[in-house]
């Protein structure tokens, strides 16, 4: 079952181009799905329809299965969501802001110290939330967030601006929701090397257009195989490897090309050395999932 799917999805600013172009989302229920693109590519867009705070113009948006627009209110109360920064009264310590939230949501007062707990903000006292590093107020959002117990969590670039410790401590909290309380994660990033060992699944947009969806490892399986070749004069190789294989490409100093049966690269070895073009080192390798990434949604990006 899926927790969140979309159908043609369409949006567009007033006298703007096209923000969504009939997207299409998939998220299994008990997922982390990474939704990753370019800044502007229509992350943000998406969840924002996905909550309601806009109004599709066109396609279909179903949570658990039932229509966003028919059980709005029902439907918000079992999802979570951090759309870029969160809010706060900046005076008032993390406890008294979620006091605030909890009367709102009529939870339980002891859900309180449980979400405090789980993000660590249970040791931060009488400090008010203002003066929380980022990292602190981002694992504040998430507290806030999670207070109604919900099913599903959206989150908008929630590592945004924080360093390396304060990335580890979002996601290893992420993760333990997940694996331990079943919570689905639909998490935005415009950072591949951020998410590509953290999520289940997957889906890259660009331009409004969802360029794939699916796991990791159908995503690692479209990745080409190159034969790399280390040589004296990467530029003078390219161009005799060049009428063979017009797709060959230096990176790094090296001579990349999709030519890979034994022939080929023997063939490939005594045309080097013909042309007197030192050969030190012959592997082959498995495009990377960021070489990958860029090639679907193109070199200028």
């Amino acid at each position: 079952m899926y927790c969140l799917e979309t159908k043609g999805l369409y949006y567009q600013y007033a006298q703007q181009q096209r923000i969504l172009s009939g997207i299409d989302l998939k998220v299994p229920e008990h997922s982390i799905y990474g939704f990753l693109g370019p800044n502007g590519a229509g992350k943000t867009t998406t969840m924002r329809l996905v909550l309601g705070l806009l109004t599709s113009q066109a396609g279909e948006i179903n949570i658990f299965g039932r229509p966003l627009a028919a059980n709005r209110l029902a439907i918000l109360r079992k999802i979570g969501s951090l759309i870029e920064m969160p809010s706060f009264y900046a005076h008032l310590t993390v406890t008294e802001n979620l006091r605030i939230l909890q009367s709102i949501y009529r939870t339980p007062v002891s859900r309180i110290q449980y979400v405090l707990d789980i993000t660590g903000l249970n040791h931060t006292g009488a400090k008010p939330v203002g003066k929380f590093s980022l990292g602190m107020k981002q694992r504040f959002g998430i507290a806030a967030s999670l207070l109604h117990s919900p099913e599903l969590l959206i989150l908008d670039e929630p590592t945004n601006g924080l360093d390396p410790n304060g990335m580890i401590e979002v996601w290893e909290l992420l993760r333990s929701l997940n694996r331990q309380e079943g919570l689905s994660i639909f998490i935005s990033s415009h950072l591949l090397a951020e998410i590509e060992r953290r999520v289940t699944h997957l889906g890259i947009i660009h331009k409004g257009e969802l360029l794939f969806q699916g796991r990791l490892d159908e995503l690692q399986s479209q990745a080409m195989q190159y034969t790399i070749l280390s040589t004296s004069d990467p530029e003078r190789a390219l161009k005799l490897v060049q009428p063979f294989d017009d797709t060959a490409f230096i990176d790094e100093r090296q001579l990349h090309t999709k030519l890979l049966s034994a022939d080929s690269i023997a063939a490939m070895s005594r045309l080097l050395v013909q042309h007197e073009v030192d050969l030190y080192q012959i592997t082959t390798q498995q495009e990377d999932l960021e070489h990958l990434f860029m090639h679907l949604i193109g070199p200028n990006s």
